[in-house]
Order: C-alpha cells, then structure tokens, then sequence
C-alpha cells in the first residue's frame, strides 16, 4: 500500500466524520427549534386561557 493510498483513505474517513457530525448538528438543532416551537405555543395557550 502506498502512501498516497493511505493519505486518500484517510481524507474519506475524516470526509466521512464531518459529514456525521454535520447530520448530528443538523439533528440537534431541528430538536431544540422544535422544543422552541412547542415552548411557545405552550406560552401563547396559557396567556390566552387567562
């Protein structure tokens, strides 16, 4: 195996990690705009119950 081999090899599994923590990201953030969403519709019942 040669270096370049290598050298490529590893450029597609760090290309692999930052494509996994950029769905992670992307995950959590869809999460905490939906907790958000949910939080101020909670707000906007309650103020209009009372």
């Amino acid at each position: 195996m040669s270096f370049a081999n290598i050298e490529s090899n590893l450029a597609a599994l760090m290309a692999v990690d930052v494509s996994d923590r950029a769905t992670e990201y992307g995950r959590l953030l869809n999460e905490a705009l939906e907790i958000g969403m949910s939080a101020g519709e909670f707000l906007v019942c309650s103020k209009s119950s009372n």
